[in-house]
Protein backbone atom coordinates (compact mmCIF):
# COMPACT_ATOMS: atom_id res chain seq x y z
CA UNK A 1 0.00 0.00 0.00
CA UNK A 2 2.82 2.40 0.88
CA UNK A 3 4.52 1.71 -2.45
CA UNK A 4 1.34 2.59 -4.37
CA UNK A 5 0.97 5.91 -2.50
CA UNK A 6 4.67 6.64 -3.04
CA UNK A 7 4.30 5.98 -6.81
CA UNK A 8 1.29 8.34 -7.00
CA UNK A 9 3.21 10.99 -5.09
CA UNK A 10 6.26 10.56 -7.31
CA UNK A 11 4.22 10.71 -10.54
CA UNK A 12 2.28 13.78 -9.30
CA UNK A 13 5.51 15.54 -8.37
CA UNK A 14 7.09 14.79 -11.73
CA UNK A 15 4.01 16.05 -13.58
CA UNK A 16 3.95 19.24 -11.53
CA UNK A 17 7.66 19.80 -12.19
CA UNK A 18 7.07 19.32 -15.92
CA UNK A 19 3.94 21.49 -16.12
CA UNK A 20 5.08 24.34 -13.85
CA UNK A 21 7.73 25.71 -16.24
CA UNK A 22 5.18 25.62 -19.07
CA UNK A 23 2.84 27.84 -17.07
CA UNK A 24 5.55 30.41 -16.55
CA UNK A 25 6.63 30.19 -20.19
CA UNK A 26 3.12 31.00 -21.44
CA UNK A 27 2.40 34.68 -21.79
CA UNK A 28 -1.15 35.85 -21.41
CA UNK A 29 -1.74 38.92 -23.56
CA UNK A 30 -4.53 41.38 -24.20
CA UNK A 31 -6.15 41.77 -27.61
CA UNK A 32 -4.14 44.96 -28.20
CA UNK A 33 -0.89 43.18 -27.30
CA UNK A 34 -1.80 40.30 -29.60
CA UNK A 35 -2.62 42.60 -32.53
CA UNK A 36 0.61 44.53 -32.01
CA UNK A 37 2.64 41.31 -31.90
CA UNK A 38 0.96 39.96 -35.04
CA UNK A 39 1.50 43.23 -36.93
CA UNK A 40 5.17 43.21 -35.94
CA UNK A 41 5.52 39.62 -37.11
CA UNK A 42 3.90 40.56 -40.42
CA UNK A 43 6.29 43.46 -40.90
CA UNK A 44 3.72 46.16 -40.17
CA UNK A 45 5.60 47.53 -37.20
CA UNK A 46 7.06 50.28 -39.35
CA UNK A 47 4.89 53.06 -37.93
CA UNK A 48 4.92 56.73 -38.78
CA UNK A 49 3.58 59.55 -36.66
CA UNK A 50 1.22 62.12 -38.11
CA UNK A 51 -0.70 65.04 -36.64
CA UNK A 52 -4.45 65.25 -36.94
CA UNK A 53 -6.88 68.12 -36.42
CA UNK A 54 -10.64 67.80 -36.81
CA UNK A 55 -12.44 71.12 -36.64
CA UNK A 56 -15.69 72.84 -37.48
CA UNK A 57 -14.56 76.36 -36.61
CA UNK A 58 -16.28 77.83 -39.68
CA UNK A 59 -19.51 77.35 -37.75
CA UNK A 60 -18.45 80.03 -35.26
CA UNK A 61 -19.85 82.60 -37.66
CA UNK A 62 -23.05 80.72 -38.43
CA UNK A 63 -26.47 80.97 -36.83
CA UNK A 64 -26.52 77.47 -35.42
CA UNK A 65 -29.43 75.08 -35.57
CA UNK A 66 -27.37 72.65 -33.47
CA UNK A 67 -25.67 73.46 -30.23
CA UNK A 68 -21.94 72.96 -30.73
CA UNK A 69 -19.84 73.42 -27.63
CA UNK A 70 -16.36 72.76 -29.01
CA UNK A 71 -15.24 73.71 -32.49
CA UNK A 72 -12.03 71.68 -32.24
CA UNK A 73 -13.38 68.15 -32.23
CA UNK A 74 -9.98 66.45 -32.02
CA UNK A 75 -6.34 67.47 -32.05
CA UNK A 76 -3.83 64.67 -31.64
CA UNK A 77 -0.75 62.87 -32.89
CA UNK A 78 -1.27 59.30 -33.99
CA UNK A 79 1.00 56.48 -35.11
CA UNK A 80 -0.17 54.59 -38.17
CA UNK A 81 1.47 51.97 -40.38
CA UNK A 82 3.58 53.36 -43.21
CA UNK A 83 1.52 53.84 -46.41
CA UNK A 84 -1.67 54.45 -44.43
CA UNK A 85 -4.23 56.80 -45.91
CA UNK A 86 -5.51 60.05 -44.47
CA UNK A 87 -8.86 58.34 -43.88
CA UNK A 88 -7.18 55.49 -41.98
CA UNK A 89 -5.55 58.00 -39.62
CA UNK A 90 -8.86 59.82 -39.13
CA UNK A 91 -10.82 56.61 -38.54
CA UNK A 92 -8.24 55.29 -36.07
CA UNK A 93 -8.14 58.52 -34.07
CA UNK A 94 -11.93 58.91 -34.00
CA UNK A 95 -12.39 55.32 -32.81
CA UNK A 96 -9.65 55.71 -30.21
CA UNK A 97 -11.40 58.80 -28.84
CA UNK A 98 -14.97 57.43 -29.14
CA UNK A 99 -16.04 60.17 -31.56
CA UNK A 100 -18.89 59.08 -33.82
CA UNK A 101 -18.54 59.32 -37.59
CA UNK A 102 -20.36 58.09 -40.68
CA UNK A 103 -19.13 57.37 -44.17
CA UNK A 104 -20.40 56.30 -47.55
CA UNK A 105 -18.46 54.39 -50.15
CA UNK A 106 -15.32 52.44 -49.39
CA UNK A 107 -11.62 52.21 -50.15
CA UNK A 108 -10.19 55.05 -52.20
CA UNK A 109 -13.62 56.57 -52.78
CA UNK A 110 -14.76 56.69 -49.16
CA UNK A 111 -16.62 59.86 -48.25
CA UNK A 112 -16.93 61.27 -44.73
CA UNK A 113 -20.59 62.09 -44.28
CA UNK A 114 -20.56 63.02 -40.58
CA UNK A 115 -18.12 63.60 -37.73
CA UNK A 116 -19.33 64.09 -34.16
CA UNK A 117 -22.93 64.28 -35.45
CA UNK A 118 -22.15 67.23 -37.73
CA UNK A 119 -23.34 66.04 -41.14
CA UNK A 120 -22.96 67.19 -44.69
CA UNK A 121 -25.67 69.66 -45.73
CA UNK A 122 -26.49 70.53 -42.08
CA UNK A 123 -25.55 74.15 -42.85
CA UNK A 124 -26.50 74.48 -46.50
CA UNK A 125 -26.70 72.36 -49.60
CA UNK A 126 -22.93 72.63 -50.25
CA UNK A 127 -21.67 72.15 -46.69
CA UNK A 128 -19.66 69.09 -45.72
CA UNK A 129 -16.33 67.65 -44.60
CA UNK A 130 -13.07 68.34 -46.47
CA UNK A 131 -9.43 67.76 -45.65
CA UNK A 132 -5.98 69.25 -46.07
CA UNK A 133 -2.54 67.68 -45.76
CA UNK A 134 0.22 70.11 -44.83
CA UNK A 135 -2.17 72.99 -45.65
CA UNK A 136 -2.71 71.73 -49.21
CA UNK A 137 -5.95 70.31 -50.59
CA UNK A 138 -5.03 66.96 -52.18
CA UNK A 139 -6.41 66.06 -55.60
CA UNK A 140 -7.56 62.64 -54.33
CA UNK A 141 -9.96 61.55 -51.62
CA UNK A 142 -8.81 60.79 -48.09
CA UNK A 143 -9.12 57.06 -48.80
CA UNK A 144 -6.49 57.34 -51.53
CA UNK A 145 -4.03 59.85 -50.05
CA UNK A 146 -0.95 58.05 -48.67
CA UNK A 147 0.61 59.70 -45.64
CA UNK A 148 4.27 60.44 -44.94
CA UNK A 149 5.96 60.74 -41.59
CA UNK A 150 5.17 64.08 -39.94
CA UNK A 151 2.22 64.98 -42.16
CA UNK A 152 -0.31 67.38 -40.67
CA UNK A 153 -3.85 66.37 -41.60
CA UNK A 154 -6.79 68.69 -41.05
CA UNK A 155 -10.36 67.53 -41.55
CA UNK A 156 -12.60 70.57 -41.49
CA UNK A 157 -16.23 71.40 -42.00
CA UNK A 158 -16.78 73.70 -44.98
CA UNK A 159 -19.85 75.64 -46.01
CA UNK A 160 -18.95 75.55 -49.71
CA UNK A 161 -17.76 73.03 -52.28
CA UNK A 162 -14.74 75.10 -53.41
Amino acid sequence: MKIKAYKKFLISTILILLILPLLFACKIETVDEYEKRISEEEGLSDLIEVNLLVTCDVLLTEDLNKEITDYVILETSIKVPRDSTAFYALKSALKENAIPYATTGYGQTIYIYSINNICEKDYGSTSGWKYLVNDISPSVGSGAYKLDKGDCICFYYSLTID
